[in-house]
């Protein structure tokens, strides 16, 4: 990918759930049934959650459980791209892809997650024509659960952060307005505000940029319990106009 001069850096937030989950898989792996086939004793650590998902995978397909073979090939994936190992995540992730699109049966939610799980890895494997592919199929499959803004808002987020990285600021601006305008958490819109700001920047639109920080700042003066974040963006508004008056 081409890299961003180092006086411009780029901020970078990736909220979708393939970028974080993998912190939430000793609670996945631990819940507790009595008749749960799928209990793992030893997530205390990522070595225990990868044999126990490799042994649910097994389980599953011994089974014909299609749904959790795909779910679990994606925790393994995960783990895989904590280890850095993309090749052998992307290899996962297809496979999951591959199993769910034969099920009659299959998970729409799990489905976008896996495909926007691709995407991510052709990025990481510097191959943006794939990665563009798939992070389309992901927003047009997220697109079938109107139900839930919040997925949708986050895999459009995902793009348009691909787009930014590939210096393709119209789309990605684009894609991040309509993320905006269907992200309910505060917390994410200013996250997602703060990336709009610098795209804006990045295309040289100074007075859009400007305004959306500014805009960002007045936000976060309304939001008394995100003190943190309001300290973020007043920063960010100092930071950009010292870039600012450098110009000059």
């Amino acid at each position: 990918m081409v890299k961003k001069p180092s006086q411009d850096p780029k901020i970078k937030f990736k909220f979708a759930i393939l970028k974080i989950w993998w912190l939430f898989l000793p609670l996945i792996f631990i819940m507790d049934c009595s008749n749960n086939p799928y209990v793992c004793q030893d997530g205390d650590s990522k070595d225990g959650l990868k044999e126990c998902a490799q042994r649910f995978i097994v389980y599953a397909r011994e089974h014909q459980d299609i749904q959790n073979e795909a779910f679990f090939l994606r925790e393994l994936a995960s783990i895989d791209v904590q280890d850095k190992n993309f090749s052998q995540a992307l290899q996962r992730l297809i496979n999951a892809k591959k199993i769910l699109a034969e099920s009659h049966q299959t998970n729409l939610e799990l489905y976008a997650e896996i495909l926007q799980a691709i995407a991510s890895s052709y990025e990481h494997l510097n191959n943006p024509p794939q990665a563009e592919k798939y992070y389309m199929q992901a927003i047009a499959q997220t697109e079938k659960r109107p139900r839930n803004p919040g997925s949708l808002s986050s895999v459009l987020q995902s793009t348009a952060e691909f787009y930014d990285d590939q210096q393709q600021y119209a789309k990605a601006e684009k894609l991040l307005n309509r993320a905006i305008s269907l992200e309910k958490e505060p917390l994410i819109v200013a996250l997602q505000y703060r990336t709009l700001c610098k795209i804006y920047e990045h295309q040289n639109k100074i007075s859009q940029a400007e305004a959306c920080f500014r805009n960002n700042v007045n936000r976060m003066e309304s939001a008394s319990n995100l003190p943190r974040m309001h300290q973020k963006v007043a920063e960010d508004l100092r930071d950009f106009l010292n870039r600012k008056n450098n110009r000059k």
